[in-house]
């Protein structure tokens, strides 16, 4: 197993420099081979998803066998065959403090198609979605064209970034083949 030291900063660079958070202390992590890129959306590659996983928390988990657990959303249920609802926990914040919100969950989905010079994104792990909206503070309903039973594992690969420091609209809507009023892509 390979031990990678990343400085605080360079691990979530372009992430921590839109916060204006830094810290010259170095974070030291074991994984069995090097990350291609510290952005949680750049490659889907299992290293990368190794380091992800320890600052970047998506919307569903997984257990050590695989098994569905809450994350950063508490419960999910299909209200129809075409619709999902996934509710999010109620003291879930990031880094910074600021809450998460429907709208951080839309703005990293409408990124994941449209991350630059990616040779393999995480746009797969929306397939059949057409629509993702936010109702209230803490519900996130996401509509697919077809019956789609595995969103949930597919949505435990992404982790979810804020809007707010990445520059995203303050109305985003999530469209197919790209988000009205997306804001910044970092």
């Amino acid at each position: 197993m390979k031990a990678i030291i990343i400085s605080a900063l360079a691990a979530t660079i372009p992430f921590a420099a839109a916060s204006g958070a830094a810290s010259a202390q170095d974070l030291r992590i074991g994984l069995a081979s090097e990350p291609t890129s510290a952005d949680p959306h750049f490659h889907a590659l299992a290293p990368n998803f190794a380091l992800a996983k320890h600052v970047f928390e998506p919307l569903v988990g997984m257990d050590e066998s695989q098994k569905l657990i809450p994350n950063l959303a508490r419960s999910w249920k299909t209200l129809d065959d075409l619709t999902w609802e996934f509710k999010l926990q109620p003291n879930a914040t990031f880094s910074n403090g600021q809450k998460v919100t429907p709208r951080d969950v839309i703005y990293t989905y409408c990124r994941l198609p449209f991350v630059e010079g990616s040779p393999a994104n995480l746009a797969f792990t929306l397939k059949n979605v057409v629509s993702i909206e936010g109702k209230g503070d803490d519900t996130v309903i996401i509509k697919t064209s077809a019956p789609a039973p595995l969103l949930p594992n597919n949505l435990a690969s992404p982790g979810i970034i804020s809007a707010d420091v990445f520059g995203g609209g303050k109305n985003i809507k999530f469209k197919v083949g790209g988000c009205e009023d997306f804001g910044n892509n970092p």
